[in-house]
């Protein structure tokens, strides 16, 4: 049985075998560019483990889980220009790197190679399943993704709808990476419910330490411009969680301050802090992804896998839950 290190050895030494080259350079650089940045690797390694949890041979699931994991990488060059971000694992995003367009094209090559490695390294009778979920998944993403952009316009966003756009543009990924697993395995239909179950619970505390490490992380741990969230104004969960509980007086300071580019960042970072403190919102996070990883642990459970097959992905729910990157 491999454990979730040997699984990124792996993954890294299958990455580092890949190539994206065609007849312009230009559009294939910064795909390789993006696949040399420092990166965790979770999502093609859930899949391992999920491929493991029912079968040894987890050597037939590799070219689908770096399927997934270039999905993942296409969704964060994309993502990366909508949000203007400057970094990326503590490197300039390929926008910054090369140009816009670069990244849009650069990112459309990679998710078309996406599907060719899904398609050529699928068993015929297992693709309609891997491709349903597959797809279901990526439209989820978008779906996610437009429910962020369309938050940056509103001041103020519920706990449920926030919820719902990060378990669409996080969480299942997570879950659709150990559900494919379970399915290239041969697992029973009821398994790879529970396994994307898990995975997508695993995803929603996955956030939650994200937008975590955002505000009270170290940005050289991170690699993530610090306070990012703040500086944006993106409606992450210490500010929704914040405004549930400040008096109205404080809540409609934190509303206004947030949602503008005055005063200069490193006072408007100061403030918010101040406020997120004085509403609790640093352990009212914690305490709602201490919500997710329980029932990640309870799903755990249900899975109908020898216990010795589960270890290692419970090893890996907690290393993920307790990370500061």
């Amino acid at each position: 049985m491999q454990t979730f290190s040997q699984f990124l050895k792996i993954i890294e030494n299958f990455v580092s075998e890949q190539r994206f080259w065609g007849k312009n350079t230009s559009l294939y650089e910064p795909i390789e560019y993006m696949f040399s940045l420092p990166a965790k690797r979770v999502r093609p390694a859930l899949m391992l483990l999920g491929y493991q949890l029912f079968s040894k041979d987890y050597q037939k699931a590799l070219p689908i889980a770096f399927a997934y994991e270039a999905f993942h990488n296409f969704t964060l060059i994309h993502d990366d220009i909508m949000d203007q971000a400057p970094l990326r694992r503590g490197f300039p995003t390929i926008h910054i790197k090369y140009n816009t367009n670069a990244g849009i094209l650069s990112g459309d090559a990679l998710l078309i190679n996406v599907y060719e490695y899904i398609r050529k390294h699928t068993p015929s009778e297992k693709l309609d399943k891997v491709l349903e979920c597959f797809n279901k998944m990526a439209i989820e993403v978008c779906e996610g993704q437009q429910m962020d952009m369309e938050f940056e316009k509103a001041q103020v966003v519920s706990l449920t709808d926030y919820l719902e756009m990060i378990q669409f543009k996080t969480a299942v990924l997570l879950g659709a990476s150990l559900s494919t697993g379970a399915i290239l395995a041969d697992a029973s239909d009821a398994d790879t419910e529970f396994c994307y179950e898990l995975g997508t619970n695993l995803g929603m505390a996955f956030q939650m330490q994200d937008d975590y490490l955002d505000v009270w992380g170290d940005q050289n741990q991170t690699g993530k411009q610090k306070a990012g969230d703040i500086i944006n104004g993106k409606k992450s969960a210490p500010y929704i969680l914040a405004l549930q509980v400040l008096p109205e007086y404080e809540k409609q300071t934190l509303i206004n301050i947030y949602n503008t580019d005055k005063p200069q960042q490193e006072e408007k970072i100061k403030i918010v802090l101040g406020l997120f403190e004085q509403a609790g919102a640093q352990q009212a996070i914690r305490d709602l992804k201490n919500v997710y990883h329980s029932k990640t642990v309870q799903l755990l459970e249900h899975i109908s896998a020898p216990d010795e097959n589960k270890k290692h992905l419970h090893d890996l729910i907690e290393l993920l839950l307790d990370r500061n990157v």
